[in-house]
């Protein structure tokens, strides 16, 4: 997989004890060192991440500016650690 230079991150925890033990971080974590082993590069400014939150309403204040940077052409692919840190439930 050839990555680009204008990498975005999505990640999200749910609920407070995932919060506590900084779920975050280790999705960043091994989504960053996914890229640089595949020679793409994170763009900070392209970090979503949502915490205390379920993935069931698609309404989520990063997820929602995720969608709009997307939309402006701002970010050239999007990894995530598991399509469930994006929703519960998608098409």
């Amino acid at each position: 997989m050839k990555l680009s230079q204008r990498i975005a991150i999505s990640a999200r925890v749910s609920g407070d004890q995932q919060a506590q033990q900084d779920t975050i971080a280790s999705q960043i974590a091994t989504v960053q060192a996914f890229a640089t082993t595949q020679g793409g590069r994170i763009d900070p400014d392209l970090l979503f991440a949502d915490t205390g939150i379920s993935g069931t309403p698609l309404a989520r204040p990063q997820l929602d500016a995720l969608r709009d940077q997307a939309a402006a052409g701002a970010l050239a692919q999007l990894l995530l650690l598991n399509p469930a840190r994006l929703a519960r439930k998608y098409r």
